[in-house]
């Protein structure tokens, strides 16, 4: 399994990601959002989890999954 960490400008239409950083640990995350919430077209920051083959102890493997980390405050996005 592995983390990244996204950030996403508006495009009018939704959003767009500007970068994406792969984490090995999740504790790993708190100073890519530090420094990534500082740049001004920065609207939202994702933790995201990439599929696994199989879940914890043999079961069911666990989807992709997307995790809202930060979001600017006032943005609010025409996906929604």
């Amino acid at each position: 399994m592995a983390y990244s960490i996204s950030a996403w400008r508006a495009d009018g239409s939704g959003e767009a990601m500007i970068v994406s950083h792969s984490i090995k640990r999740v504790d790993e995350a708190p100073v890519i959002v530090a420094h990534l919430k500082t740049l001004p077209r920065v609207v939202l920051i994702l933790k995201e989890r990439s599929n696994s083959k199989t879940g914890q102890n043999g079961r069911k493997p666990i989807g992709y999954r997307a995790y809202e980390l930060w979001r600017k405050p006032g943005y609010h996005s025409d996906t929604e």
